[in-house]
């Protein structure tokens, strides 16, 4: 069947989390064929990882193509054969009959956009009259958007694409690069997802557990200053919405886990407990999660949230450090002896805390980091898991307009007529870790100096979950899934088997 659009998900590599279906294409799914339009969408993070990961070549492909030297190469028109035959290995997986009136290609992050630029490179030298179309939130960055200007993406869509993508279909002459605004919350359409990707992301869970999203919110009310979402007014879906739609998905798809997205669910506590109250009162039996502030949590909130069903909590505490929370304006951790009381609570309530922290902000002193480490050590008893990640200066946040004030000085990067620039990683060492606009400290370290001391603190930060909530979780499981760790190393993939 030759479909209208044939939206591809591209792959990421081994070590980036990919734990759900996206909600970006099961927005479009839904849109377009409510329009009469056939779209199908294939996940391919999830389809490679649904076979075992030896002698998997789908997976050595992927590695293949985060070289990035010989993959500009390719792009730019040179015959590279390793990286034409990976591109071909990844097309082949999709089977020798796919068909459609346009390509689609959503990328979601960094990490996955050398792929989707060499899978489409690979199809247009084999059909130059193909017109492929790319999107996702990775091109919320400004410094993607020169991609528009390679000659074999036929447009670059910024923003939702519900109601461009219809255009598109029947209509060729076009501009190469399309912005849209954002849509108001409560007009998302109930998403409609691709029962394919949906077995595909079961058989990737060491438990064969399926997650599926679902936007309650958006926006955050807290100001932390690294934060692209600050400046988005928080919104919340109609309560009543979210339920009905919730029981659509809960129906429809059978899915052992619901992750309510955005960045924090209890920007409104009185509309979070209204929401938890609902989920009660029409007895849904409804298991979730998502991200929540610390701060606007009490023991009551706690003890609705776990009888409505919630059953992990996302929460970031960033750093231990009283000077970088007051200098970044991270307002959202109360005191220390409230924090540890506050993820007391939701460990004993059933909820399972996963934490984020952060490392190498600027100016941060080995005093500062020191206190880090001493609250992640603290605080790791009440986790299941964490997450730690250095400092990013990102071109949407405040803090790239307050430079001077943080005491940093943005390296000045040449406008490149290399559309291909933009894929250079910060850290040639490092590619997967650092994801930041580089920058010198005014009255410390260079850009350089600032990587090596990251890479230190990365690896003393993790160890602490590693070795303390990690192995601790993972001995509470056995009376629930006893060879769990085992079907870790057979299905080393999933994130957030851990948490249900």
């Amino acid at each position: 069947m030759k479909h209208d659009l044939l939206l591809l998900t591209a792959p990421v590599p081994d070590g980036i989390p990919d734990c759900f279906p996206h909600l970006g294409p099961a927005f479009l799914k839904s849109h377009l064929e409510n329009l009469g339009f056939s779209i199908r969408t294939i996940n391919m993070t999830t389809m490679i990882r649904s076979h075992y990961p030896w002698f998997n070549p789908h997976r050595k492909a992927v590695s293949q193509l985060m070289a990035i030297e010989p993959l500009k190469k390719y792009l730019r028109g040179e015959n590279v054969e390793n990286v034409d035959k990976a591109a071909g290995i990844l097309w082949n997986l999709l089977g020798e009959n796919i068909s459609a009136k346009v390509f689609g290609f959503s990328v979601l992050t960094q990490y996955s956009l050398p792929i989707a630029l060499a899978m489409a490179s690979w199809l247009k030298r084999r059909q130059c009259k193909q017109r492929v179309i790319f999107g996702g939130s990775v091109f919320l960055e400004p410094q993607f958007l020169c991609l528009h200007r390679l000659p074999w993406i036929d447009h670059l869509v910024v923003g939702p694409g519900i109601h461009i993508l219809p255009i598109l279909l029947v209509k060729a002459d076009a501009p190469r690069l399309i912005t849209m605004p954002d849509e108001p919350l409560p007009l998302n359409l109930i998403p409609r997802f691709d029962l394919l990707d949906l077995m595909t992301s079961r058989n990737s869970s060491a438990r064969r557990k399926l997650i599926l999203p679902y936007q309650l919110t958006k926006g955050c009310h807290f100001q932390c200053q690294y934060c692209t979402n600050v400046g988005i007014h928080p919104e919340s879906m109609p309560v009543g919405k979210a339920i009905s739609d919730l029981h659509y998905l809960q129906r429809t798809y059978r899915p052992d886990n619901i992750y309510l997205t955005d960045v924090n669910l209890n920007n409104d506590t009185r509309y979070l407990d209204d929401f938890c109250n609902r989920l009660i009162k029409n007895n849904l039996s409804l298991h979730f999660g998502g991200s929540l502030s610390v701060k606007g949590l009490d023991q009551h909130s706690i003890g609705l949230l776990a009888t409505a069903g919630c059953r992990y909590a996302y929460i970031g505490i960033e750093t231990g450090s009283p000077r970088i929370r007051k200098l970044f304006r991270i307002t959202k951790i109360p005191s220390s002896p409230k924090l540890e009381m506050i993820l007391r609570q939701l460990y004993a309530a059933g909820i399972n805390n996963h934490l984020y922290f952060m490392h190498s902000f600027p100016g941060e002193s080995d005093r500062d980091f020191a206190l880090t480490l001493t609250l992640a050590r603290r605080l790791s008893w009440y986790a299941a898991n964490g997450t730690v990640y250095p400092f990013a200066l990102k071109y949407g946040a405040p803090a790239f307009h307050r430079t001077v004030e943080l005491g940093i000085i943005p390296r000045h990067l040449e406008q490149s007529a290399d559309a291909l620039s933009c894929l250079d990683p910060c850290d040639p060492k490092n590619p997967m870790m650092i994801m930041s606009h580089p920058y010198d400290e005014i009255d410390g370290l260079s850009w350089e100096e600032k990587l090596h001391e990251s890479a230190f603190r990365q690896k003393r930060l993790a160890e602490i979950f590693h070795y303390i909530s990690y192995p601790r979780r993972v001995i509470n499981m056995l009376p629930i899934d006893p060879l769990y760790q085992l079907k870790k190393v057979i299905k080393p993939y999933f994130f957030m088997d851990i948490m249900l």
